[in-house]
């Protein structure tokens, strides 16, 4: 897939969101693209989940491939607790996979996106209450350029 002269630099790239998130089954889905003839390798990972204070049910963030239906890892969380990532391994929850901590960090360091095949950041609100504070996610990345 990439050539051996084939890496460009390393870039941080901040995916910070404040949009509101239903209650009841709410997604946001933020995608990590990056430009064409380009693709990303994700060195490490932060995403910070606020809690919603006063809320039941619970709260998940996972990713998965623009093309796939699987989450290559997934987090859930009581809905007053703060899920998240912190580097490169799970904080917060209440079900991790993977969940042996070495595991969570092999995954996460096994992250690519492509122009065509993007990485897909999902956080899913199952609370009484919507989601309204701001979501912090930054993926440091190295780039390089795609050989087809």
């Amino acid at each position: 897939m990439l050539s051996q002269n084939s890496f460009l630099g390393i870039t941080e790239i901040d995916l910070t969101t404040a949009s509101s998130v239903a209650s009841g089954g709410g997604v946001d889905n933020i995608t990590l693209t990056p430009p064409e003839g380009h693709v990303y390798h994700v060195e490490s990972l932060y995403w910070s989940i606020p809690g919603i204070a006063g809320s039941a049910g619970n709260h998940k963030i996972g990713v998965l491939n623009a093309t796939s239906t699987y989450y290559i890892f997934l987090l859930e969380s009581l809905g007053t607790a703060s899920p998240g990532i912190r580097n490169s391994t799970m904080i917060g929850g209440v079900s991790e996979a993977p969940s042996d901590e070495n595991e969570q960090v092999k995954a996460i360091s096994s992250l690519w996106s492509s122009y065509d095949n993007e990485l897909v950041f999902r956080y899913i609100n199952n609370t009484d209450a919507n989601q309204t504070q701001s979501r912090g996610l930054r993926a440091t990345c190295s780039v390089y350029k795609q050989v087809v």
